[in-house]
């Protein structure tokens, strides 16, 4: 495998160090009038000491406004792809550079990660390569690595979006995304703003290449303990879950059998109320007959003594008629002796 120091070590390992290739026994011969761009010796040597330079106002306006109107493209490219995919129901397009990712992202989360590799059928905009090959530019990096200068062809656009980590990079020196081969050449990379990037909004931070190495694993030993905290609430976590499900199981029990021994209690209750009601109900049906039937005796015996006392009426009137008639017969009877007995005296009479 090419670049490999020594066999078995895995791509980008390495045994070699090339300190000579990055301190100033690496600076270039200075120029003795500057052109355009270019800085004094002092500052070149800077670079080479403490492994970076930061140079303000370096562009002129309209050189990043070029830029910005670039990233503009890829924004609005992005946007509508996700509006005419239904990600995104706004297209925002009232909102400036920095603003409409962000109220993008509110709808569709992590869009600036599409945003990386833009969807364009150029490799490069026209402001980003007129930027990559600014005079003054190429100027200033002929002071670092000497007038053979060619360009890393690759390119990305790395927005950092408020409270998105998705693009967050930790430490590390951009030699180590390149092959092995290349560790031994000076490969500097200019960091360009296109807003003024402070600690509040987030900027490139830098350690000098005498601190590098300790600050470098100082963050790792930090990231490490952050791992090992998560880790350890994480199982404070899962213990107080597996208490609570215990002591929630204890008294889902508890409530569970109060529960039953209250529908227990209430089902017995309703029993016993259920026989006695039945009892009231039978003696209630009993009493009810037994006035049924003293009531219908008492019905029979008015009948019949009622039949009775009809009878004998029915036999004192019959005696009443025949006494009556009697007693006619008995008039008549006389009244016909008489009748009788005075014709005949008439009768002697004459």
């Amino acid at each position: 495998m090419a670049g490999l120091d020594k066999v078995g070590t895995y791509p980008g390992e390495t045994t070699k160090a090339y300190p000579e290739k990055y301190d100033v026994r690496a600076m270039p011969p200075q120029p003795n009038v500057l052109r355009p761009g270019q800085l004094p010796e002092t500052e070149i040597r800077k670079f080479f000491d403490e492994g970076f330079l930061l140079i303000e106002n370096f562009f002129e306006k309209d050189e990043l406004d070029a830029c910005r109107l670039d990233v503009e493209k890829c924004v609005d490219d992005l946007a509508q792809v996700l509006f005419k995919a239904g990600k995104i129901t706004n297209l925002h397009l009232d909102a400036g550079l920095f603003e409409r990712l962000t109220l993008i992202e509110r709808e569709y989360p992590d869009a600036n990660v599409l945003l990386h590799k833009p969807r364009t059928k150029h490799y490069l905009y026209e402001g980003f390569r007129n930027l990559w090959a600014n005079e003054r530019l190429l100027n200033l990096i002929e002071q670092l690595i000497g007038p053979d200068i060619m360009g890393n062809p690759v390119w990305n656009v790395r927005p950092k979006v408020p409270g998105n980590e998705s693009l967050v990079i930790a430490w590390h020196q951009d030699a180590g995304y390149t092959d092995n081969e290349l560790y031994g050449l000076m490969v500097p990379t200019t960091w360009i703003p296109l807003l003024d990037a402070n600690k509040e909004n987030g900027c490139l931070e830098l350690q000098e290449h005498t601190a590098f190495a300790v600050n470098f694993l100082l963050s790792y030993v930090k990231r490490l303990v952050v791992v090992v905290a998560v880790f350890v609430a994480l199982a404070v976590v899962v213990v107080v879950v597996v208490v609570v499900v215990v002591v929630v199981v204890i008294v889902a029990l508890a409530v569970v059998v109060v529960v039953v021994a209250v529908v227990v209690g209430v089902l017995v209750v309703v029993v016993v109320v259920v026989v006695v009601t039945l009892v009231v109900v039978v003696v209630e049906v009993v009493v009810v007959a037994l006035l049924v039937v003293v009531v219908v005796a008492l019905l029979v015996v008015v009948v019949v003594v009622e039949v009775v006392v009809v009878v004998v009426v029915a036999l004192v009137a019959v005696v009443v008629v025949v006494v009556v008639v009697v007693v006619v017969v008995k008039v008549v009877v006389v009244v016909v002796v008489f009748v009788l007995a005075l014709v005949g005296v008439v009768g002697v009479v004459l």
